[in-house]
């Protein structure tokens, strides 16, 4: 499980997140406990899911944490990682996904397979 990220903004809301739904412009930046002088400074990120929330056929949003020649390792919902083969990238031949992909990139991208707790995903669009 990834860690929490609590925060507070100026107005006294405060609030507590996964580390992994932050924004791009915030995901390096913020650490546990941070305090932040306007709540646009800490962008939320769609709904936190778990291992057991995730269906085949969910479309999902999630940042690039690794790429290699094969594919891409993406970080999504509560700490969950899912495996971006590179034949998933684009129905054209892909030889290096290092060429398509770097991290932190965002991607939208459709749960293909969850299996034995690991989860494949797709950038291609599928129809459950």
């Amino acid at each position: 499980t990834a860690p929490l990220i609590a925060f507070v903004c100026s107005t006294g809301l405060s609030s507590r997140c996964s580390r992994t739904a932050l924004a791009a412009s915030s995901y390096d930046e913020v650490q546990d406990g941070d305090k932040v002088t306007s709540c646009d400074e800490v962008q939320v990120g769609e709904k936190i899911m778990s291992y057991d929330e995730v269906q085949v056929g969910d479309k999902i949003t999630g940042r690039v944490r690794r790429v290699v020649k094969f594919g891409a390792f993406v970080l999504f919902g509560d700490g969950l990682t899912g495996l971006l083969r590179d034949y998933d990238i684009s129905s054209d031949h892909v030889n290096d996904a290092r060429d398509l992909l770097e991290v932190g990139q965002e991607v939208q991208v459709w749960v293909k397979e969850k299996r034995d707790g690991k989860i494949k995903l797709t950038w291609l669009e599928i129809n459950v």
